[in-house]
């Protein structure tokens, strides 16, 4: 077992000058609310002492994993993890990986790892998901603003987003209200698993997004001791952590990587190729050194073959 961690950082000075080249940051909005935050109750953001129990929202992806690692091992912390379900195809997938990561997590820290919990919540409406995925239709305009998009053209990744994930974090907070009333256990610090990358290509996960949504949990509840962060893209802790970082990381602490789900497909094996987080993610294990271990689909020999013969597209 990894007896130490030690996590890179940088400082607040190289912090704010990486944000500044970023397309979604509003450095203006971080700087009010976080003063406002030091005026308030003295401080932004500050690690949990061992020992105190915190909420982290699970996905059973390679970063949520990680940080799951973290708080247990580097923090010595008491995980409630809090899995949502999503209106994907791949909730099932990310479910399994889930559970898997639990189970192995409980058996090293029994003392500091929680139930659990699961939210069955549709968070898109479904007369609209389910109209968006039979019809696979867009107005024709929007795919016109899609094609001249200038992010689209500088960011190859970004896509906008029907959910935000930042929804998220107000169903933890019902999920600490219950642990509160019915199991005298008071949360105040919410982990999420958002990456400096991340920031690039999804609007709704720079640290500018991360703060206001800390503003609105604090403002929602009259209750200004709570925390909102990601401690692998967090300013005060000088994180600033890309998904290769992670992946390094998640190898340290001797994770079985290949066990998260990354692919959007829901199919016995990570697709590898045919979808934008599966060739992401074969990406950042080339750019980390290490050796993938994940099966995906695309290199089973078997597949190549059918593909070939024109069995299987």
């Amino acid at each position: 077992m990894v007896k130490q961690i030690i996590l890179p950082q940088i400082t607040e000075k190289e912090f704010f000058r990486r944000l500044r080249e970023r397309p979604f940051e509003d450095i203006g909005a971080i700087r009010t609310i976080e003063s406002f935050f030091k005026k308030k109750r003295g401080y932004i953001f500050k690690m949990p002492k061992p020992g105190t129990p915190v909420i982290l929202l699970v996905s059973g992806g390679l970063d949520s994993t990680t940080t799951w690692g973290l708080l247990l091992l580097k923090y010595k912390l008491v995980v409630y993890p809090l899995f949502i379900f999503r209106d994907s195809v791949r909730s099932k997938k990310e479910e399994h990986a889930a559970d898997y990561f639990w189970n192995y997590f409980y058996r090293k820290y029994p003392n500091q790892v929680m139930p659990l919990m699961k939210f069955h919540t549709i968070l898109s409406p479904p007369e609209i998901t389910l109209s968006m995925e039979k019809e696979h239709y867009y107005h024709p305009k929007r795919v016109l603003d899609l094609i001249g998009n200038e992010m689209m053209l500088k960011y190859p990744n970004f896509y906008p987003q029907r959910v935000l994930p930042y929804i998220h974090v107000f169903y933890a907070l019902v999920y600490a209200q219950y642990l509160y009333e019915h199991v005298d256990v008071k949360i105040r610090t919410v982990f999420t698993a958002v990456l400096a990358g991340d920031g690039l290509v999804v609007p709704s996960q720079t640290l500018t997004s991360l703060r206001t949504a800390l503003l609105s949990v604090c403002h929602t509840t009259a209750d200004y001791s709570w925390q909102f962060a990601s401690i692998t893209f967090e300013k005060e802790l000088g994180h600033w952590f890309y998904k290769k970082d992670v992946i390094l990381l998640g190898n340290k602490m001797g994770l079985p990587l290949e066990k998260t789900w990354s692919c959007y497909s829901a199919g016995l094996f990570q697709c590898g190729n045919r979808c934008q987080t599966c060739k992401n993610r074969r990406d950042d294990f080339r750019g980390s050194g290490l050796i993938d271990k994940t099966v995906y689909l695309e290199d089973l020999t078997w597949v190549k073959w059918m593909r070939h013969l024109g069995l299987m597209k």
